[in-house]
């Protein structure tokens, strides 16, 4: 054998150099790129997580899992844009946004579970959820959202693949309500409306100025769709709506409601509840105070309304509600309310 020299053996030298060159670029580039695919995958399902197109229909799919637990995947789970969230929440990004849906599910968990002690800091939520409560005390119920602007407690449950009989959004907001029911066209195994969405045109200074006031019994006039579902709501829903409401629009709020949960005077487990947040006040001098100077407003028309808490436990039972459960969370006091007299023990 010949072993090349001088010029001759550096020329196979440098082409060997130059094609382990390309063998170690080639195989660099494709690593790149299959990175670069699988990254461009998970950006896109993440996008198809978070985003999709208007008019989209969406079949739910139950599955049972191994614990018994039903999960309910959507293929699409609506982030609403910042247009459609409201205060703080429109600048958060998508994730945050989700995020915060998904604790307001959580908290709400807490809330409805017997036995579980209040919380003053949602910080303390993921420590006090029951998984098993999570999903199985929302599941067959129908569910009334009053004042649900964009969608946020749907978002919630959507995202953490929650299974629910049907959800109901009310908002004053007309604009809310055609956003709801462009992005949420579906139908359930039954073939009935999963989501329904209604405008509530009645007057509040702050949201609807120019709605039309409310008095006991008039709610039908302005409210198109709930006529036919007295009765019949297992959870009803209001995160923050009170604290924009008069004593008065209160008072009346509280009588609707009470014709629209479920009741068993034979069963309280069987009964509905009625979740509300809203500024209340034991040593207030008088029954009711908008945008107090010791709270955090910007003096807009009810921007903060506080209560007194011995008017408003008079309201409850005037509408024939008692007190399930009580915690207060950033100034706002968060009551479970069940109908009819409270259980003696």
């Amino acid at each position: 054998m010949v072993l090349p020299t001088g010029k001759v053996r550096n020329s196979v030298w440098s082409w060997n150099s130059l094609l382990l060159t390309l063998a170690v670029g080639y195989i660099t580039f494709t690593t790149i790129k299959q990175n670069m695919l699988t990254s461009n995958d998970y950006a896109e399902n993440a996008l198809t997580k978070t985003f999709n197109p208007p008019s989209v229909t969406r079949k739910t799919q139950r599955v049972e899992t191994d614990n018994d637990l039903a999960r309910c995947k959507v293929p699409n789970v609506v982030v609403p844009s910042s247009s459609h969230r409201k205060g703080t929440r429109s600048s958060l990004g998508d994730e945050e946004y989700i995020n915060n849906a998904e604790m307001l599910i959580k908290a709400l968990q807490v809330y409805l579970s017997v036995g579980k002690s209040p919380f003053t800091s949602m910080h303390l939520v993921p420590s006090l959820v029951d998984t098993n409560q999570l999903y199985s005390i929302f599941d067959g119920k129908k569910i009334l959202d009053f004042g649900c602007g964009g969608g946020r407690m749907l978002t919630g449950l959507q995202s953490l693949s929650i299974c629910y009989k049907q959800y109901v959004g009310v908002d004053v907001s007309e604009k809310e309500i055609s956003y709801l029911q462009t992005m949420y066209k579906d139908e359930d195994e039954n073939n009935e409306e999963k989501h329904l969405f209604f405008h509530s045109n009645v007057k509040n200074a702050r949201y609807n100025p120019e709605g039309n006031k409310l008095t006991d019994g008039s709610y039908s006039d302005h409210i198109a769709g709930l006529e036919n579902m007295h009765g019949s709501f297992d959870i009803i829903h209001l995160r923050s709506v009170f604290s924009h409401m008069t004593l008065e629009e209160i008072d009346h709020h509280l009588k609707l409601f009470r014709s629209y949960l479920k009741y068993d005077p034979s069963n309280a487990k069987n009964s509905g509840v009625l979740v509300v947040s809203l500024f209340v006040r034991d040593d207030m001098e008088v029954d009711e105070e908008e945008n107090p100077s010791n709270y955090h407003t910007n003096k807009s028309p009810l921007h903060k309304s506080v209560v007194s808490s011995f008017r408003f436990l008079k309201l409850l039972q005037k509408a024939d509600f008692h007190i399930s459960f009580m915690s207060t969370l950033s100034n706002q006091d968060t009551y479970v309310l069940k109908p009819g007299q409270k259980p003696h023990n």
